[in-house]
């Protein structure tokens, strides 16, 4: 494939891992729980009610799901693994290319991995 006459032939590939995403720590489950549920996809009402309800669902579940995150290491295992994936593309693909992670709910998120 021909890169044309674009000027930046010797930057590196972006790939991106894309996943759903989950809280790292027990401080970030009810942002994460938030972000989640005010997702159209996951919760089909309006906005205003979407919005709403997800506000509510966080503040009621959150206490719950970090405990339990707690219990498991502190956050979601979910981060770990697709990190390591990240790491084992980034090996397997090696030079000219730079691997990230993004994440529909979580942090980073996809845009965040499309800036950096």
């Amino acid at each position: 494939m021909s890169m044309g006459t674009m000027d930046n032939r010797d930057a590196p590939v972006g790939v991106i891992l894309m996943d759903l995403g989950g809280p790292r720590t027990a401080d970030e489950v009810k942002p994460y729980l938030q972000r989640f549920f005010s997702s159209e996809a996951i919760l089909p009402a309006p906005a205003p009610i979407r919005w709403g309800l997800a506000r509510v669902i966080a503040q009621l579940r959150s206490p719950q799901a970090a405990f339990k995150y707690r219990a498991v290491g502190g956050g979601s295992p979910l981060a770990a693994g697709l990190e390591a994936q990240r790491k084992a593309v980034a090996s397997e693909l090696g030079k000219g290319f730079e691997v990230r992670v993004g994440s529909c709910f979580s942090i980073p998120s996809i845009e965040d991995a499309l800036r950096s």
